[in-house]
């Protein structure tokens, strides 16, 4: 589909229909799509430090739909991860230019959404890996289950996946509602055989319409 915009926006989700056209996004957005460089202060980003500085001190991070880069970079920083950081988007354009923002983390190109994706597979490793998937799921619901599988297989044992993902109020319609009514609904897509849910925290906005009610949850590999 080509889209002849200069607003993120249209490229995302437009009169309600899920468009998905993350490369031209990338490619002629006139602004940072969803202001990743101002969100160092945000309060989901605040709650997510709070949660993880009472988890185990993590070695490394794998960042699932990175964008440019800015979220890994706040995370690895305020957590002082030393060793190699992991950058996955499905854009192209958006991984090139993380890999000019942030030269010191790997950034690349893969899609969540396509089964037993052999792309996102990264090196073995001892080190305590965080995987993190931040504000993603509205744009991949119809493969939520997908996206699940991939997610859950790059778990080691001791490594941690956090789901960040913010609502809109959940008395109203929105796309994706079907999908994940609630936070509730999130945890048991990711709950099961394979996984447990280890921590969350559920932040709920009742006092306007805006997408600012966030779940921030740990989830581990069952043993």
């Amino acid at each position: 589909m080509k889209i002849n915009s200069k607003d993120y926006h249209d490229y995302v989700i437009k009169e309600n229909v899920l468009v998905r056209e993350f490369e031209q996004m990338y490619l002629n957005s006139d602004e940072i799509p969803w202001h990743q460089n101002e969100q160092a202060n945000w309060l989901d980003v605040r709650l997510t430090v709070e949660l993880l500085s009472r988890l185990e001190r993590f070695e490394r991070i794998v960042d699932y739909g990175c964008g440019l880069g800015y979220y890994l970079n706040i995370i690895s920083s305020r957590l002082r991860i030393d060793s190699k950081c992991y950058g996955f988007d499905i854009s192209k354009t958006a991984v090139a230019k993380a890999r000019q923002l942030f030269p010191q983390y790997d950034f690349l190109q893969a899609d969540l959404t396509l089964s037993n994706n052999q792309s996102i597979l990264l090196p073995k490793s001892q080190n305590m890996t965080l995987h993190i998937i931040r504000a993603t799921l509205w744009y991949v619901y119809p493969e939520i289950e997908i996206v699940v599988s991939n997610l859950i297989q790059q778990l080691a044992p001791q490594d941690t996946l956090l789901i960040v993902q913010n609502f809109p109020p959940l008395d109203g319609e929105f796309m994706g509602k079907q999908v994940i009514p609630n936070h509730n609904a999130l945890i048991k897509h990711f709950t099961g055989s394979e996984a447990r849910v280890d921590r969350y925290l559920w932040f709920e906005q009742y006092t306007d319409n805006s997408s600012d009610s966030w779940f921030i949850g740990a989830f581990r590999k069952i043993e």
